[in-house]
Formats: C-alpha cells, structure tokens, sequence
C-alpha cells in the first residue's frame, strides 16, 4: 500500500453518525491513526473546520439533510474563499444518480465520486491514485497561498514539461495564471496547444473566453458553439455565449442561452440570480419569478443566497399588482439575512415600495429610517445598485436632497459608466420632478473629471510622471473615492518609482491609492498587476 496514504489529514463529512463511524472503521483499515481523521455533521461545522485546519482529503456525503448545505455547496464555498487548494482531494459521496447533482457540479467538480456502500479495496485504489495525481500540485499550492504568482507560473511550466498525469489541472492552473496578468497570447499558447492534438470542449472554452476578453466576440463565439458541438451539455459553454450577446445588447438570444444553462443545471443558484435579473431588466416577469423563487428555494443554505433574490420576487408581484404576495416574502428575508446589515438594508429598501403601494405611508417611513440608519454604517460598501435603490426610496417619500446626494456621489465615483449616468436620469424622470438642475450637475462632474484625468494620463503617457502625478491628486484630493483616478494614481507611482528609484513616502502613498481603487473595483486585472508590481518595489526597498 502506499504508505503516504497513512500521513494524511482526512475530513469527513456526514449527517449520520453510523456512517460517519464506518468511514472511520475503513480509514484505520488502512492504516490511517484515529487522530488524523476529523468529522462534521453538516455543512457549517465542515466549513468551520475547513477554516480552522488543513486537510488532505476530504471525504463528503451529497445530502447532509434538509437544514444544512449539501455536499456541493461546501465544496462551492469553499474553493469560493480559498479553503481548498489544487492539491486538496475533495470526494463526494452518494447513493444518489440524480442528474442535476452531477449537472450542477460542473463548475465546481469533486476530484471523484464514491458511491455507497464504500468498498475498502476500491476505496484504497482510488485514494492512492488521487494522491499520486494530486501530489506535485503540493508546491503549487504554495506558491498561490504566498501571493508568489511568477513562481507558480513557473512552476507549472517545469512540471508540463514532463507529461505529467495531472496535465489538465496545471495547464488549466496555468493559463488562468496568464490571464491574471493579462498575458493572453501566452494563455491562448497554452489551450492551442492542446486542441492541435484533440478538440477537448474544455481547451476550446478557456480559448474562447480568452478571445472574449480581447474582445473578439466573433471568434469567441465560434469556440463556445464548438465546444457545445462536442457537448451539448457543456453549461459554460451556454454562459459564456450569453455573456457574448449581452455585451451586442441581443438581449433575447442571451436570455436563450441562460434558459438552456439553467434547464441543465437548476441547482446552481449564481446562474439562476443572472437569469432573473436579465429576464426582469427585460420585462419578462414570468421567466424573472420562476428564476428567482429558484434561487431562494436552491439557496437555502447557500454562500450565494442575497436579499435581492427576495426583493426581486417582490418587486416583481408589485408590477403584477398583487403586492400583498410580496409581505411572506419580505417576512422570510428578514428571517434568513438577520444580523446581515447590507442584507436587511435590501429588505427594508423592497419594503418602502410595498408599503407605499399597500397605502401605508407611516410604515413605509419606518422602514426608510432603518435602511437610512443602515445606508450610512457602512457607505463604503454599497453596490450601485443598492445605492440607487436607496436614492429611489428617498423619492417616493419626497426627499429629494438626499436622493440627489447619493447620486451625485455615484457620479463622483463612476464618471465613466454612462449607462449608471442614464439610470439615474431615468429614475429622476420617472417621478415627473424638474430635472434639469440635477442632470446638469451630472454632466458637469463628468466633464470635470474626465478633463482633468485624460490631463494627467497625458503628460503620463508622454514621461512627464512627476506633472501626471501632480494633477491626478489634485483630482484625487477632491474626488477621492474614484476608482479610476485612483487606480490612475497609483500607475503614475510605481512606474515613477521603477524608473527613477523607490521612495518609502511614495509607496505608501500608492498603496493607499491601490487600496481605495480596490474597494470600489474588486475584479480589474489591472489592479492585479499593481499589486504585483509594488510587492516587488517593497520587497526592494
């Protein structure tokens, strides 16, 4: 037997005790010490477990009951916030066949499945066969863990060079690593390589999800319709063409192709939350209301459960005029999210509307001071969304300074997006209020800060760092809160510093501007390669 099987950590998790003890009894059957083997009975103390030690293995039951996360929604949560590394062993165990079990696993797929009855000698193989695999991607791990990226990539590159068994994890490892740093010709090496030899749905994916962020939708598209060739159940496929049409505004074929996602795979409730959210945007109320009951009933016990799933069955029974279905509803959020500030905030936001509509003007005041009183305890962590949520409440009950305040702040912080520029022209025309004052000062601050940002990029663009550096805090000083200007900033720093030599002043003055500019824009890759960038000039320092 392999004898590195017997040094590993091992997690089981299930709901029932007699089977929890059996999966013991087989472990230490193999020679594997008690004291290396922990169990949970439900999702939450798994996760707390994840939390608080490093396991190897992890060994979970599909249905952990009715009142906990199943099986694949630990294993979601947990890669979702970085509990399990490449070279974790996830096995999901089952005496089910259901197809949407093994459909919504697509995403997030187990390392392999057991089904029971366990058999110790099938059991024994595959472990082994899984560690062996498993076993390079140790150092890997790492490298991600300590931020070291450049290591990781190289040594990726060190192990395929060797026709490895786990060939596809590092190549996958590999090119979401290039892509990371925006690297897309060295992505795209990595994925040709491989349809050169076979036309693998996967390989074609990730190549054609490389062409879409260099926005080249036509080849794009080509890809994701070949790999659906190949498998027409391939789900990614049919996101990625969604997100396709959605970027040409084909709002009905984008809509189509998240329907077909979603008949394939009902349990995964981020896709769910898309459908709803496109087919309300589109005024299709019935698909909006089958999606997002979707969503509450699958995310029950899910990471991804949001208040929003419930305030938009809300919103969408008060456009059917039947508010009064919407009170259950708002009355289940407030039980799920409590003690969830932003989460009650949404709540509240749904429940000014309702009340208003149901002719309660004194309840629907009540609930505006709440989520006034939750709006300003963390205004660094609105979504936009939520922020002209909160500007729109503040309309219905005639306060139309402060619903001003909120936009001009969006403004402030977003001058690029002009469609959140159009939405909040549209909700201010939509209360018949006289909105040109309001419209002006919109497009004011938007000249403004454009001006004054593409001066700086200028003089940034033609060497002049010390003259850009100078007018983007000007700009920064009296918008402070802009991703842009301070992403901007942040640029102009550390190539003035890669050039001209590191100043300990000016570093802590670009990592302060990087840290605003992630706040506002968690996913810009351009954010990334700062970070990268000014680790190295600190590390130098």
């Amino acid at each position: 037997m392999n004898t590195n099987l017997r040094q590993q950590k091992f997690l089981i998790i299930d709901d029932f005790a007699s089977f929890r003890n059996s999966v013991i009894s087989l472990l230490q059957s193999l020679g594997i010490e008690r004291t290396n083997i922990d169990t949970a009975n439900n999702g939450e103390t798994a996760l707390q477990a994840l939390t608080d030690n490093h396991y190897d293995i992890i060994l979970s039951d599909y249905n952990l009951g009715d009142d906990s996360k199943d099986g694949q929604q630990i294993l979601e949560e947990a890669k979702d916030v970085g509990l399990i590394g490449l070279s974790t062993i996830y096995v999901m165990i089952t005496a089910e066949n259901a197809r949407h079990m093994v459909m919504s696993a697509i995403e997030y797929r187990p390392d392999s499945y057991f089904v029971k009855p366990l058999n110790r000698d099938v059991c024994r193989k595959r472990l082994e066969s899984l560690l062996n695999q498993k076993a390079e991607l140790a150092i890997i791990d790492r490298h991600l863990e300590s931020g070291n990226y450049n290591q990781a990539i190289a040594e990726c590159n060190r192990k395929l060079a060797k026709n490895p068994p786990n060939m596809i994890t590092l190549i996958k490892t590999l090119g979401t690593l290039y892509l990371k740093f925006e690297d897309y010709q060295s992505a795209a090496k990595v994925y040709e390589q491989i349809l050169d030899t076979r036309r693998l749905p996967w390989a074609l994916l990730e190549l054609g999800k490389i062409y879409r962020h260099q926005g080249n939708n036509e080849t794009a598209c080509a890809l994701f319709e070949e790999a659906l060739q190949e498998d027409e159940t391939y789900i990614q496929a049919y996101d990625q063409l969604a997100k396709i049409y959605t970027a040409d505004e084909d709002m009905d074929h984008a809509l189509d192709f998240l329907q077909k996602a979603v008949n394939l795979s009902p349990k995964v409730v981020v896709r769910q939350q898309n459908l709803a959210a496109m087919a309300l945007k589109m005024d299709k109320l019935d698909i909006a209301e089958k999606a997002f009951s979707a969503c509450i009933r699958w995310g029950k016990h899910s990471k991804f459960k949001a208040a929003s799933d419930f305030t938009g069955l809300s919103k969408i029974y008060l456009s059917q005029k039947t508010p009064r279905k919407a009170i259950p509803i708002l009355k289940e959020a407030r039980r799920a999210f409590h003690g969830q500030p932003q989460q009650i905030l949404q709540t509240a936001l749904a429940e000014v509307s309702l009340k208003t509509r149901l002719g309660q003007p004194e309840l629907a005041q009540k609930s505006l001071n709440e989520a006034a009183i939750l709006y300003a305890t963390e205004p660094d962590k609105h979504s936009s969304e939520l922020s002209l949520d909160m500007a729109n409440a503040y309309l219905h009950m005639g306060q139309i300074d402060k619903s001003e305040e909120i936009f001009l702040q969006l403004i402030k912080n977003n001058h690029e997006d002009q469609t959140l520029a159009n939405q909040i022209k549209a909700i201010t025309n939509s209360h018949n209020l006289d909105t040109r004052a309001i419209h002006q000062k919109i497009d004011d601050i938007r000249i403004e800060i454009i001006t004054l940002n593409n001066r700086g990029v200028k003089h940034f663009k033609q060497g002049h760092h010390q003259q850009a550096i100078e007018i983007l805090e000007e700009v920064a000083f009296r918008y402070p809160d802009n991703p842009i200007i301070n992403r901007n900033l942040a640029q102009a720093m550390v190539t003035t510093m890669e050039e001209h030599g590191i100043e300990q002043n000016m570093i802590k003055k670009a990592h302060s501007h990087l840290q605003k500019a992630q706040k506002q824009t968690q996913h810009d890759k351009k954010l990334f390669v700062l970070q990268e960038k000014l680790n190295r000039l600190r590390f130098e320092l």
